[in-house]
């Protein structure tokens, strides 16, 4: 399998997820529709620094914040958690996968 066919499959197992992930949250009543951006974005701050911190999501707020953003039709402001994000991406490169490749 090449790489561009691995990242594809890989993108596509991540799009499925996250569809269940925004339907499950719709099942659960849309918590988040009557927040403003600005609250909707202090949420997914929160949650996030919280899924950093443990290195998974401690409960549904991370995916139905990211939900919520989904069906609004807008970006995360990942540019908020700039240095959480290239603090989570440093530990995930450092763990030690038998076969990948170094990326330096």
């Amino acid at each position: 399998m090449s790489e561009k066919s691995a990242n594809g499959d890989a993108g596509a197992v991540i799009q499925d997820q996250q569809m269940k992930e925004t339907a499950a949250y719709l099942m659960r009543g849309r918590a988040f529709a009557d927040l403003t951006v600005e609250d909707l974005e202090q949420r997914w701050v929160e949650a996030f620094r919280a899924f950093t911190a443990a290195g998974r999501p401690v409960d549904t707020d991370f995916d139905d914040v990211r939900a919520e953003y989904a069906l609004r039709e807008l970006e995360l402001p990942m540019e908020k958690l700039a240095a959480e994000w290239r603090a989570f991406l440093a530990k995930i490169e450092a763990v030690e996968i038998p076969g990948r490749k170094d990326p330096h």
